[in-house]
């Protein structure tokens, strides 16, 4: 990811894209798929995956679908900031 970084300066809303095309890893175009929005809207039971910014996770909707579908904290997990 540094070498992305930095053979691609400035670029920083595509460093995924510039990631997996210089490391060769392919995949399928799509949307930004963050949420970035504290609204509940975009995502539910048929998300494949949720990816969030931090203010959507802990002041959104998203962040409370998250934690009442996984109500018990794993391993890696701080309870303290539940």
């Amino acid at each position: 990811m540094l070498d992305a970084l930095d053979q691609a300066p400035g670029l920083d809303s595509f460093k995924r894209t510039v990631y997996g095309v210089l490391d060769g890893i392919g995949g399928e175009e799509t949307a930004d798929l963050k949420i970035t929005y504290r609204a509940p809207r975009g995502y539910g039971p048929q998300s494949v995956f949720l990816s969030t910014l931090p203010d959507a996770f802990t002041n959104g909707h998203v962040g409370q679908f998250i934690r009442a579908a996984f109500p018990k904290p794993c391993k890696y997990e701080r309870t303290e900031r539940r």
